[in-house]
């Protein structure tokens, strides 16, 4: 799941480079408090881009600008239609701002689709690799080709915002190559290194931090290959009553607020529901939401009166059950105690759910 886009030009979210033929998208949210999505992407080459708003519930709009942040276009339309720009740009740095209209609140899908354009060969070095950005739950395919004399090694970068599970694929071969995942300093932290053209696998799960992934040549002449590369949020919160993520202990004061980005799959997946749990030792006010969602996840409050590990029908104290990707949100009065929350994806929803659950507490 991918965090929240920056709020400026400096924390701009890095899509990495759309050079060539692309086709990504990259769903959030604005509105409230966060009135500024910025994304950062970088073409090697000129390029025709179409970018997209889509799966609007409220007005946004979707502005182009340069490496200075000077606004080349704008896509402002009317209430909930979708915004579009289409457009030739020359190799350099863009950015994109998403930004609501008035007091407007929505989620939003963002699409960038490029043709045209050559993409460069990944560079031989951490410093000259090729960029593939800084956001999760994505994935990357990529051809390429090494030679053990006249390009000994291609380096792709990739950026991790949370701790992510990471699962590499090296496959269509034409002769035998490794390869392997190396940390911001160059060290080796996984490797593949099968014989002949059989298929290069690595999985691993990686904390927040940049990475690099090397193909290198085994065998002499040109090597083609096809690099298949997931990243997905590592599952952070437990799937029952018993293994529910604990938001404090049971003799420290829970104020605040507390944010979490995880991810519920949907029907038939292994991760259909997750629990956090939190203790209050006064009576408070509480905030509950769940932002950002690419899928239909409901929310829901519940104290185990019984204390037998299971979600008895009287236990649920409210419920939050807007259809499709609308926010989800509980608050009122609690009295001291120990409550779960429960994200879950409906039966009928076969998409994952990337969500952002926000906790906010007034003790």
């Amino acid at each position: 799941m991918p965090v929240d886009p920056g709020n400026t030009l400096a924390t701009a979210l890095n899509l990495g480079d759309q050079s060539g033929l692309v086709n990504r998208t990259f769903s959030n949210f604005v509105g409230d408090t966060d009135l500024n999505d910025y994304l950062r992407f970088s073409l090697s080459s000129a390029s025709n881009l179409t970018v997209s708003l889509t799966n609007l519930q409220a007005d946004a709009d979707l502005r182009l600008l340069n490496s200075s942040g000077q606004v080349l276009q704008t896509s402002a339309n009317f209430g909930a239609d979708d915004e579009s720009i289409n457009t030739q740009l020359a190799a350099g740095v863009y950015y994109l701002r998403i930004t609501p209209y008035g007091d407007a609140i929505t989620n939003y899908t963002l699409g960038i689709a490029g043709s045209g354009g050559n993409v460069p060969d990944p560079g031989t070095t951490l410093s000259t690799a090729f960029d593939l950005g800084g956001y999760n739950y994505i994935s990357h395919s990529k051809s390429g080709s090494v030679n053990r004399f006249d390009d000994p090694a291609d380096l792709y970068r990739f950026e991790l915002n949370d701790t992510s599970d990471v699962n590499l694929l090296l496959t269509e071969l034409t002769a035998d190559a490794d390869v392997e995942i190396l940390n911001n300093l160059g060290a080796v932290l996984a490797s593949s290194d099968r014989s002949g053209i059989a298929d290069d696998a690595i999985s691993s799960t990686l904390p927040a931090g940049t990475y690099f992934v090397r193909i290198t040549p085994f065998d002499g002449g040109t090597i083609d290959y096809r690099l298949n590369l997931g990243i997905s949020l590592d599952d952070n919160a437990g799937d029952t009553l018993a293994t529910a993520r604990k938001l404090n202990g049971l003799n420290t004061t829970l104020s605040g607020t507390q944010v979490f980005n995880d991810f519920v799959s949907g029907a038939g997946g292994s991760d259909t529901q997750d629990f956090y749990r939190f203790t209050l030792l006064t009576q408070s006010n509480y905030s509950i939401g769940l932002s950002q969602l690419s899928a239909d996840v409901d929310l829901r409050l519940i104290q185990d009166g019984n204390n037998n590990g299971i979600v008895d029908a009287d236990e649920v104290i409210a419920s939050s059950i807007r259809s499709g990707t609308s926010p989800e949100s509980l608050s009122g009065q609690l009295n001291a105690g120990t409550y779960f929350t429960r994200c879950a994806t409906k039966t009928t929803v076969s998409q994952a759910g990337r969500t952002a659950t926000v906790h906010r507490y007034d003790g």
